[in-house]
C-alpha cells in the first residue's frame, strides 16, 4: 500500500525528444501494441525496452 501511494505521487512528466527519437519510440510502441493487441503507452514501451536491455546484459548478448 505504501509503495502504491509513493508511486502515484510522481505523476507524469513532460520530456523533450528529437523527432527521430519520437518516431523510433512510436515504432516500438506500435510493434508492442500489435503483439499484445491493445493500446500501449510510451511509458510501457520504455519499460519494455529497459526489460529487454536488462535481459541482454544478463545473458551477455
Amino acid at each position: 500500500m505504501v509503495t502504491w501511494l509513493l508511486s502515484n505521487q510522481m505523476g507524469s512528466k513532460t520530456i523533450k525528444v528529437k523527432e527521430k527519437n519520437y518516431l523510433w519510440l512510436l515504432k516500438i510502441a506500435s510493434d508492442i501494441q500489435k503483439k499484445v493487441g491493445r493500446p500501449v503507452s510510451f511509458d510501457e514501451a520504455l519499460t519494455e525496452i529497459k526489460k529487454n536491455n536488462l535481459k541482454k546484459r544478463v545473458n551477455g548478448t
